[in-house]
């Protein structure tokens, strides 16, 4: 969208000033700024880097008003906003489902942690110093399920001297206001903070819904994050952070725009007229009574709240020949969705999805800095996630069908990798690497069937079906290498062999006690285990089968 009104201010110590406004207006037009990312593990200038890479940097987004990862486009990415879930797409692999059991196969990284839950990427976007796009597998540097690529997204660190900013921007059209406010500084000989804060909200929308005479999707984001960053001694730093989000998301950009003459309908409670408590809008008097926790009213057809909350300790130690990085990373996230899920034309149902979920992990690197003809590094990664979903349909019509289903998955993961960059002579290097990783998910689920009174409290004495302690297992090594030949000044030529890796995950959705419960992802998964249900997405490729990519 186009900021038609925008207002800025900074201010920065006079220690920083000088520095500014030293380029001459020549230097300040032909200096070519090195990009530096650290998509291998190190520091590196992009040029150096044999992957597939594209780089955005903070300052760009902030130019061009970019509010979310959904709001640019970079080739061969495709970055889509959901209500229960938000997809990813890298060179035409990803997922559109909205199982919760399924994690990202392009999934986002930030400040070196593993966020595979695409719900948390819009945590992410936040004070943003650089998103670094990697297209193909990514097996060694950020190895968890990147199968399709990777966004590794690096935030904005303390700064030595001060600097504090405030940024307003308005949009007319859908009335949408954006104020943003960052202080950065030292807080004594060793330590910096930086805390940085954000508010967004669209009132009007970009979609005039003529049928009930209002514009539809309204959006609310309330962002925070507070970082610091600590000289523990001249050979070690500590850097760590906590930050917050709620957003909110009111309305479907869509229109419904007929009404069929034998729709199922209840008339009851729908007369096929588009007004405020009929049709595609929800009407609490044709439901059971204390049955959404949405806090759904009258009218309403989608709503969506997602609270985040995340934290990070970072801790590298320099050990002259090496380097020593800890990351230790938390987040969890609890989003409650309410929509009529079929789009259609009369009020046949409504359903609700309540998702908690949280993962803490833990990854060790050492990285080789000394200036040798071998590059090397070893790693290790655990992490441990819990998943709990509630899901609560019902149907008005005839039927009077109430459903509810209560989802529990516990899973581990831990992996190790290493590579090593090996000069074959003054242009050539070779790089041998991979990981070998094993993951442990336990899952139980229960579906309930009842029927209901308008108006009065659910029965449910339907039946209904359930798994308890289903238990699936399934570990991979997946190797890579890469050659790089550099025939003159900084050009590069290289080649890679790479293998991806996804685990498979349960079906969170079963909508039958004789369906298969266990569901392999696209990407391919170890065998399922004896005894346990295994579904085949693509016909022709078994399980254990990974994503193979060549560049």
């Amino acid at each position: 969208m186009y900021r038609l009104v925008k207002l800025a201010v900074a201010i920065t110590a006079l220690c920083g000033c000088s520095t500014l406004w030293a380029q001459t207006p020549m230097e300040s037009v032909t200096a070519l700024e090195e990009v530096v990312v650290t998509a291998q593990a190190r520091s590196e200038s992009m040029q150096d880097v044999p992957i597939s890479l594209t780089v955005l940097s903070g300052d760009t987004l902030d130019k061009v008003g970019i509010d979310s990862f959904y709001d640019y486009t970079v080739p061969g990415v495709n970055l889509q906003q959901g209500g229960m879930s938000d997809n990813a797409f890298i060179r035409g692999i990803g997922q559109s489902s909205g199982n919760f059991g399924i994690e990202s196969s392009a999934p986002f990284y930030v400040d070196g942690a593993y966020y595979g839950k695409s719900r948390a990427t819009r945590l992410a976007f936040l004070d943003v110093a650089s998103v670094e796009v990697l297209k193909g597998p990514q097996p060694i540097h950020l190895g968890k399920n990147a199968i399709a690529g990777a966004l590794n997204v690096n935030s904005r660190r303390p700064t030595d001297s001060f600097e504090a900013s405030v940024s307003a921007a308005y949009e007319f059209e859908a009335a949408e206001t954006d104020l943003t406010a960052t202080v950065s500084g030292p807080l004594g000989e060793r330590l910096r903070g930086r805390l940085v804060a954000k508010s967004r909200e669209m009132k009007d929308g970009w979609i005039d819904n003529t049928f009930i005479n209002d514009s539809e999707p309204k959006q609310k984001d309330e962002l925070a994050r507070v970082s610091f960053e600590w000289d523990a001694s001249d050979t070690v730093q500590v850097f760590i952070k906590a930050e917050y989000a709620d957003l909110t998301w009111d309305g479907r950009a869509t229109q419904q725009f007929g009404c069929l003459s034998n729709a199922p309908i209840n008339l009851n409670f729908e007369d096929c007229v588009f007004n405020k408590t009929r049709a595609v809008n929800f009407d609490p008097a044709a439901y059971p009574t204390n049955y959404f926790k949405s806090g759904a009213e009258s009218g309403d057809n989608f709503k969506n709240d997602l609270e985040q909350s995340g934290g990070q300790l970072q801790v590298t130690w320099d050990l002259s020949l090496a380097e020593l990085k800890s990351v230790t990373a938390y987040y969890s996230f609890t989003n409650n969705h309410f929509s009529t899920p079929d789009h259609g034309i009369s009020n046949r149902g409504v359903a609700e999805f309540v998702e908690n979920f949280d993962q803490f992990s833990q990854e060790l690197r050492l990285v080789s800095t000394a200036e040798t003809g071998i590059e090397w590094l070893v790693g290790a990664y655990f992490d441990k996630a819990n998943n709990d979903d509630d899901t609560q349909l019902a149907v008005p019509s005839s039927m009077n069908m109430a459903t509810l289903r209560y989802a529990r998955e516990d899973a581990d993961s831990w992996a190790v990798f290493g590579e090593v960059g090996i000069a074959l002579g003054a242009q050539v290097k070779a790089k041998f690497g991979g990981r070998y990783s094993e993951n442990d998910k336990s899952f139980s689920f229960e579906q309930r069937n009842g029927s209901f009174v308008p108006g009065r409290d659910a029965t449910f004495t339907a039946g209904g079906f359930s798994y308890a302690n289903e238990r699936y297992q399934d570990d991979k090594f997946q190797p890579s290498v890469i050659f790089e030949w550099r025939p003159a000044g900084e050009t590069m030529i290289y080649g890679s062999y790479k293998k991806g890796f996804k685990s498979g995950g349960f079906d969170h959705h079963p909508t039958s006690g004789g369906l298969p419960l266990l569901a392999l992802q696209p990407a391919g998964g170890a065998e399922a285990p004896a005894g346990a249900r295994a579904a085949h997405p693509h016909p022709g490729r078994l399980p254990g089968q990974p994503v193979r990519a060549r560049h």
